[in-house]
């Protein structure tokens, strides 16, 4: 068995070993990202459909409740942003198309 890298303060080259590994985690960070995006801006458009159809935009302090609001989502996880999805009475059609994505990029990152 050829000799692992040891664990230290600075990188050392990847190995063949060490290579499928860090693919990996690159790509389980590629889609962790994008799904996070995607969750962000679907909630987006329902936000703001919610807030137009109210009439949230029609004055100033309106558009700036909104614009609080969807500031907000930068910080929140792709799991706060799914559970605040779920608030909105999801389609089941867009519930299944998640959970599919989620279960594609699992097996397209650790492949």
């Amino acid at each position: 068995m050829p000799e692992r890298p040891r664990v230290t303060g600075h990188f050392e080259d990847a190995n063949d070993h060490s290579r499928p590994l860090f693919f990996a985690i690159g790509r389980a960070v590629v889609f962790a990202a994008g799904l996070e995006r995607n969750l962000q801006l679907e909630l987006m458009r329902l936000i703001g459909e919610r807030a137009a159809v109210e009439g949230a935009l029609q004055t100033e302090q309106g558009r700036r409740a909104l614009s609080r609001r969807l500031d907000k989502l930068d910080e929140m996880t792709a799991g706060q942003l799914l559970k605040k999805l779920r608030t909105f009475g999801l389609p089941a059609e867009l519930e299944d198309r998640i959970e599919m994505q989620l279960i594609e990029g699992t097996d397209w990152s650790i492949t």
